[in-house]
């Protein structure tokens, strides 16, 4: 395992659920600068890759959600422990005809 899985273990570990750009910000320790924080195409395709291999074996559970357009990552619910509640994005308020 490399540095990047393991600095996404460690991400996860202290934060229930994270969003692939957060993951990134969080693996390459990403500061904010006039409020915005900025990952590169590199740094993205390499935690893409890390979060796909670590998926496949097992390590991190991945969804988009409903109406999410970012997919949310976590630690996986291990035996005896709660499941994981994804944050949904739903209206407060029913759409209006």
């Amino acid at each position: 395992m490399g540095w990047v899985e393991r600095a996404i273990l460690d991400a996860l570990a202290r934060n229930a659920v994270l969003d692939t750009f957060q993951v990134t910000a969080a693996v390459f320790d990403c500061r904010p600068r006039r409020g915005v924080v900025t990952v590169s195409d590199a740094q993205l395709a390499s935690v893409r890759r890390a979060l796909r291999n670590l998926e496949k074996q097992g390590k991190v559970a991945g969804s988009r959600g409903f109406g999410r357009k970012r997919h949310l990552w976590s630690l996986p619910a291990g035996p005896g422990a709660p499941p994981q509640q994804w944050p949904l994005n739903r209206r407060s308020t029913p759409k209006s005809s």
